[in-house]
């Protein structure tokens, strides 16, 4: 079973954020956020990019919804947006896909919930999250 905890790289980041844009090009995956009530931006950069991510509407996503409310409770998104995956499901995939070129213990999988979004990342690299 998937077992999702709260990621907090830096303090002062809001509990509940907009997405302001995705860039995927040659200088890594680059992700903008602003903050739901206090308008506070800011970003997270995976400067080496991303092995795979994905970005799902958060209403499409009616089964996950239904796990967070049996195996965490209701209130699971009210304390933070960000959280980091073991026993990935999507790392799982992922794994088997590339045929062992990398190790389970050598990636991990962030997700960002926002009111519109869920993205999701798996990278072999800690992402850097800095303020405007």
């Amino acid at each position: 079973m998937e077992k999702w905890k709260a990621w907090e790289p830096v303090k002062g980041i809001p509990t509940e954020f907009y997405k302001n844009s995705l860039i995927d090009d040659n200088n890594g995956l680059f992700l903008a956020f602003e903050g739901r009530k206090n308008n506070i931006k800011f970003f997270v950069k995976f400067e080496e990019g991303a092995l795979s991510y994905r970005n799902t509407d958060e209403g499409s996503l009616l089964q996950m919804i239904g796990f967070f409310s049996k195996h965490y409770g209701s209130e699971f998104f009210g304390k933070t947006s960000m959280f980091e995956v073991a026993d990935s499901q999507y790392i799982e995939w992922f794994l088997k896909e590339s045929s062992g070129i990398y190790s389970k213990s050598e990636i991990k999988h962030y997700v960002f919930f926002t009111p519109n979004d869920v993205i999701e990342v798996i990278s072999n690299y800690p992402p850097k999250v800095e303020f405007e």
